[in-house]
């Protein structure tokens, strides 16, 4: 962890400027760029029941057929040297239209490059991969819990001999009115001591770690642990947060078909009142590539084949997280267990099982809940 620091000044780039920037760049500078447009859609269905219920609906069971999201992607190469991404996604179950990037990259060689705009953070291995290609429908409760949602700023990134570098500066918005906002920096490390030729076969290594600003008066965490759709099962105390920092490491071993891939997180909070609170968790993942394209590594990375053919995937996930301080949040478990079934790679079938036991503290007093989830998702890219 980070020594307590002075906030340092920090001017953020201006969001309503970057289609400008872009511009700017693209038309009289360059000619003819080129331009790479990507569309993808999820439609989930999730079936749940137990004690775990969703504040939202008020119910102990359900069924959920809705939209998980449709998302667009724009990428113009202006140059060898600049390129510029938007993306912009709907989300049923938010009900809300969300742009997600908008960021320029400067092009430093072939290895290393700049961001600037809004943009994904350094964070760990399962956020570093896209929705649409992990091994199961949603991310771990620990790593949608530990890492933090796209901001404006600058960053970082420098792909070396079997080694990655990601650094970044961003500004976090203030959500409550009288707080200024503030300012995060975040780094990602990562080494590759053994990759065979076709990439299949590989070990990984990697830090990463995170300090921000405490800009909301309440900083407290309400994720699913279950479904997507159920709600918001898992809660943390309401911190008065003045500053959050986020420590991690992950590790990876694939033999091509058989693969393993784990984290784990520490996160402390130093509350306005004084007192500092700790939280924690972990996941592990194994997966066997029953028939098809084994992954591949990339880049600090795990990806699916280039040129993936019929590809099916088995895939077990354990995640644990602790929120609990003084009598009050959350200690979850969740077994996710998915198949996934790739035609090629533009379509993907899912089908998952969930199971999920939570001991929720309140001034001390212990309340156990359980639930479990079939899901299943049908996804299209263009």
């Amino acid at each position: 962890m980070l020594a307590i620091y002075s906030k340092p000044s920090f001017i953020p780039f201006p969001r309503a400027l970057l289609p400008l920037a872009f511009a700017c760049i693209g038309v009289p500078a360059f000619s003819a760029p080129e331009v790479d447009n990507d569309f993808y859609l999820m439609l989930d269905a999730n079936s749940y029941e137990g004690s775990i219920f969703s504040e939202e609906s008020g119910d102990e069971s359900g069924e959920e057929v809705f939209l998980r999201r449709a998302k667009y992607s724009l990428n113009v190469a202006f140059s060898d040297t600049f390129e510029g991404e938007f993306s912009a996604e709907y989300d049923e179950i938010e009900d809300e239209f969300k742009v997600k990037d908008l960021y320029l990259t400067i092009n430093v060689g072939s290895n290393f490059e700049f961001n600037v705009g809004q943009f994904k953070g350094p964070a760990g291995l399962e956020k570093s991969q896209s929705l649409k290609y992990q091994y199961f429908m949603e991310r771990s409760l620990a790593t949608n819990i530990f890492t933090f949602p796209r901001d404006t700023g600058v960053r970082m990134l420098f792909d070396g001999n079997g080694w990655n570098l990601d650094v970044a500066a961003v500004q976090v918005d203030s959500k409550e009115q009288g707080y200024d906002d503030g300012l995060a920096l975040s780094t990602r490390a990562s080494v590759m001591p053994y990759r065979n030729e076709d990439r299949t076969r590989f070990i990984h290594l990697g830090a990463n770690w995170s300090t921000r600003d405490g800009v909301e008066r309440r900083f407290d965490i309400n994720e699913p642990a279950l479904a997507y759709s159920f709600g918001n099962t898992f809660r943390s105390p309401n911190y008065q947060a003045d500053k959050v920092d986020t420590f991690g490491l992950e590790a990876a071993f694939s033999l091509g078909v058989v693969s393993l891939q784990t984290e784990v997180f520490n996160q402390s909070i130093d509350d306005r009142r004084g007192q500092t609170y700790e939280q924690d968790g972990y996941y592990t993942t194994a997966t066997w590539t029953v028939f098809g394209n084994a992954r591949e590594y990339r880049k600090g990375e795990i990806d699916l084949d280039k040129d993936i053919g019929k590809t099916l995937e088995l895939a077990a996930r354990v995640s644990h997280v602790d929120s609990a301080n003084f009598g009050d949040g959350d200690v979850a478990d969740v077994l996710t267990i998915a198949l996934n079934y790739y035609p090629t790679r533009d379509y993907r079938f899912v089908l998952e099982y969930e199971q999920a036991d939570i001991d929720s503290y309140d001034d001390g007093n212990l309340l156990v809940l359980d639930g479990s989830a079939v899901n299943a998702r049908f996804q299209w890219v263009y």
